[in-house]
């Protein structure tokens, strides 16, 4: 079979699903014809009353952003000790490589924490309460990560293989 035969065949399948698809169309009822209603009946002050943001949803957001960066810095003390020593190579890579500087992992962990941030941030801007208390626990998740990674250094550092809660999930 040639290349223009195979190409007619697809067309004519093509043709036929479509025809198809008009006549499954035809049978449906018509749409219906949006009725015009007078709303002029309606013209009292609305009951709507955005959520108020609040300082404690701010105070929220920042002892966890804090939180995180407390382990942060713990996390790349550890790490660049640990570096300098050649007891190990990093085990998150990504944007950093094997032997990143400090400056890198700084930069690594401000773009991880942004977009952690990012729903939390976006919920309080438009007053989505809900969302918002469910993502501003999230600086707290990276700043547990950046704990056990600091934990896995020291115990490196200290001539020991992490175990346990220092070797975090596998």
């Amino acid at each position: 079979m040639n290349l223009e035969v195979i190409y007619m065949k697809g067309l004519r399948v093509i043709v036929a699903a479509l025809a198809l698809v008009t006549a499954a169309f035809a049978q449906l009822p018509d749409a219906p014809q949006p009725q015009f209603t007078d709303y002029s009946v309606h013209n009292y002050a609305s009951t709507f009353k955005p959520e108020a943001r609040g300082k404690k949803k701010l105070f929220i957001l920042a002892a966890t952003t804090g939180f995180e960066l407390i382990a942060d810095s713990y996390d790349i003390h550890e790490t660049e000790k640990g570096l300098k020593a050649g007891v190990a190579l990093e085990g998150n890579t990504w944007l950093v490589g094997s032997r990143p500087s400090a400056k890198a992992l700084w930069g690594q962990s401000s773009l991880e924490l942004g977009l952690t941030m990012a729903p939390a941030v976006l919920s309080y801007v438009f007053r989505q309460t809900a969302l918002y208390y469910g993502t501003a626990g999230a600086p707290v998740i990276l700043a547990i990560k950046h704990i056990q990674g600091g934990n896995q250094w020291k115990a490196l550092l200290a001539g020991k293989k992490p175990t346990g809660g220092e070797q975090g999930p596998e």
